[in-house]
């Protein structure tokens, strides 16, 4: 199910109904590391609710960039400003690199930036396999999740050999 959502920008945000909590906690423990971020929009004056880009596999925060400023500006222009991080997941970007890179362990590694950064509560934008970090992340924690925007993902489990 999909419902339209206002956020300085029309866009439509997708459901969790349908991901099973267990399905993305399927590790009780996991060692996070430490993630890279850049900030586009308002910071730090702003009381609004940050925005958190989570880009896709091989890229980086930094692919966001342009639309991220845009983004800011837009919000800035309405009077909603609002931080906009763009984060580089694990062994991407100029994150830390580790051996292991499953989902419960991204999103325990975007969960650690947020306490670092002070951010209780984030809006969460996933392009691809940030979405999937961000869908585990809504599950693991859904109180750090005010909104979530995942774009290019399914919430499904892809077989071995699936593209």
């Amino acid at each position: 199910m999909l419902a339209s959502v206002t956020l300085c920008l029309h866009t439509w945000v997708a459901s969790t109904t349908r991901l099973s909590r267990s399905s993305a906690v399927a590790t009780a423990t996991a060692s996070s590391v430490g993630l890279q971020f850049s900030d586009a929009g308002s910071w730090p004056a702003t009381s609004q609710t940050p925005f958190v880009v989570l880009h896709g596999l091989l890229g980086a925060g930094s692919n966001f960039q342009t639309w991220a400023a845009r983004l800011g500006d837009d919000c800035a222009a309405k009077g909603a400003a609002r931080r906009v991080l763009l984060v580089d997941l694990r062994n991407h970007g100029s994150s830390d690199k580790a051996a292991t890179m499953s989902f419960v362990e991204m999103a325990a590694d975007v969960r650690r930036l947020l306490d670092e950064q002070g951010i209780p509560k984030a809006i969460l934008c996933g392009h691809s396999l940030g979405g999937k970090v961000a869908m585990a992340l809504a599950l693991q924690s859904p109180e750090r999740v005010e909104r979530l925007v995942v774009l290019d993902m399914a919430p499904v489990t892809y077989e071995t050999g699936e593209s």
